[in-house]
């Protein structure tokens, strides 16, 4: 599972990148035009805390039975294996 956040705001989509520095995440365009930056469960906090941070007024969660913000299953795998990789550092 994993954590996003939704937007049509490339800036927001930009300072949380930033924000978000190593913490793995991946970023798609769904099919309705919204950008997704997503993070596994365990750094959703971290995401939480940034986006808690800035002006936003878009959906940040689990985002159940949408499965317009589905993650790829090949970006989902590389989150995942970097994922593993970030917290055994």
């Amino acid at each position: 599972m994993s954590k996003k956040l939704v937007t049509k705001d490339e800036k927001i989509i930009k300072q949380v990148e930033n924000a978000l520095g190593d913490v793995p995440h991946v970023t798609f365009k769904a099919s309705d035009g919204n950008i997704v930056l997503t993070v596994t469960n365990k750094n959703g906090d971290a995401l939480k805390k940034i986006v808690s941070e800035i002006d936003f007024s878009g959906r940040i969660g689990v985002l159940r039975r949408h499965p317009e913000y589905t993650v790829p299953r090949d970006l989902m795998t590389d989150l995942a294996e970097r994922s593993y990789k970030y917290t055994i550092k």
